[in-house]
């Protein structure tokens, strides 16, 4: 379990650290671009790394099922995020993310059969209550009432729905096969139909990516490769829905990265909102 939880601890502070190399590409490159670039960038290192590895690839045509459905929903997700991240603040679209774990309590049961301890499961609830606060809205109904008029809220939400179901057929994967196969196999698929589209019809886009992105797409696609690893590694010790509550847990950081480097506001607020998160994720580990 301590591993487990040590591996959670790192991915979250990894997919913090994305959400500013995100939000700065989709400043530079369209959504569809970004996603391309950063998918590809993951399959080939998590494939690489599966090679090195030696990994054999599993005879379970289950498995290939699971790998094809991932992939189109992590296809549409990106996209999805990406454009909720280009329209709408950090503030009123990463919130809904905080959803997430609390569904796994149901999509992880249902798929996994997996059913953590009751305080375990309150933990999970008390990360979804401080995501939820964390960004320091003037009132808790700020993010409902966003729905309304911010369309990144709105698709952050249905982001969230979408990956509370693909967790849980995710650990299903890496029951099967290494976190590097599996998750070099996702993305592998989900970045072949945006790739293409990009050569196709954005070439722009790509020579605009060499001249004024090349690193941070590099970073990008590092990141999102390591912290994606450690998060199916963390698989193998931790209920599903625990990680993603400690990943989520790690909003803190998105949001830090918000106020100090795209001029968001009212970060004393969200003192409060980081307690209850962290009360949450110890709830977790003595849960667990």
């Amino acid at each position: 379990m301590i591993a487990g939880f040590a591996l959670a601890v790192v991915a979250s502070a990894l997919f913090a650290l994305l959400d500013g190399l995100r939000k700065h590409l989709v400043q530079i490159l369209s959504p569809v671009t970004t996603a391309a670039l950063m998918n590809g960038g993951q399959a080939v290192l998590l494939l690489g790394a599966s090679a090195a590895l030696g990994d054999v690839w599993p005879r379970d045509l289950r498995f290939y099922a699971a790998v094809m459905i991932c992939a189109a929903a992590n296809l549409a997700t990106t996209i999805m995020y990406l454009r909720a991240l280009k329209l709408s603040p950090l503030s009123l679209t990463v919130p809904y993310l905080a959803f997430t774990p609390s569904l796994l309590l149901l999509t992880a049961w249902l798929v996994l059969g997996e059913s953590p301890t009751v305080i375990g499961a309150l933990g999970v609830a008390l990360v979804t209550l401080g995501a939820y606060l964390l960004p320091g809205m003037k009132s808790w109904r700020a993010p409902i009432a966003a729905l309304a008029r911010e369309p990144g809220s709105r698709l952050m939400l249905l982001v969230a729905a979408m990956w509370a179901l693909t967790s849980a057929i995710d650990k299903w994967g890496v029951r099967h096969a290494s976190p590097a196969l599996y998750g070099g196999l996702v993305y592998a698929g989900s970045s072949a139909a945006t790739m293409g589209f990009t050569v196709l019809r954005h070439q722009d886009e790509l020579t605009r990516a060499r001249q004024r992105a090349l690193v941070p797409v590099l970073l990008a696609g590092l990141v999102a490769a390591l912290a994606l690893f450690l998060q199916y590694a963390s698989y193998a010790s931790l209920p599903v829905s625990y990680t993603v509550a400690i990943k989520r847990a790690g909003m803190l950081g998105s949001v830090l990265i918000g106020w100090r480097f795209f001029g968001e506001k009212d970060l004393g607020s969200r003192l409060g909102a980081a307690s209850i998160m962290v009360a949450g994720v110890l709830a977790i580990v003595l849960g667990g």
